[in-house]
């Protein structure tokens, strides 16, 4: 994949296998977002984190506000990046 505008100096992600796990911690983070055209705030974007892969527990989200959703992503890298 060729990084696009803005993603200059990022390299491809290595692969792993469930045999050959990252040493360190993973977390998994999908935002599913979508514009709804009747509400006012037409911003809908759903989000599922996992902090922990080695205890995953899912936390599912819904957020209306592109704030919102920037919030959520920082308290998840405060999360991952954390102490």
């Amino acid at each position: 994949m060729t990084p696009s505008m803005g993603m200059s100096g990022l390299g491809p992600i290595a692969s792993h296998t469930p045999a050959d796990p990252p040493s360190d911690q993973s977390a998994v983070l999908v935002i599913r977002a979508w514009r709804e055209e009747s509400a006012e705030d037409s911003l809908r974007a759903r989000i599922t984190a996992i902090a922990d892969l080695d205890a995953p527990d899912e936390v599912v989200l819904l957020v209306r506000t592109r704030q919102d959703l920037h919030a959520v992503l920082d308290q998840w890298l405060d999360r991952l990046l954390g102490p």
